[in-house]
């Protein structure tokens, strides 16, 4: 699978902070971050690669790490 899933992120976060993040794995083609009633990051985003690899080193080496202040949760999505 060629696509992440980031949980614990502020509130603030951008689409500009996680490319700034993360484009040093590979080629992004999207990353989404679902909003809340107030136009706020809920907490989560995916991103998708442009191959497995880049998302498998991704989760590898971001899981844990802090942004924005916060300790972020990087795994491989599975599924749809």
């Amino acid at each position: 699978m060629n696509k992440i899933t980031i949980t614990g992120l502020s509130s603030q976060v951008t689409i500009d902070d996680l490319y700034a993040s993360f484009h040093q794995f590979g080629d992004i083609k999207e990353i989404r971050i679902p909003k809340n009633k107030a136009n706020l990051c809920r907490g989560l985003a995916f991103i998708l690669f442009d191959n497995a690899e880049s998302a498998h080193n991704a989760a590898s080496e971001m899981d844990g790490e802090l942004l924005h202040g916060d300790e972020v949760y990087v795994n491989v999505a599975t599924g749809r």
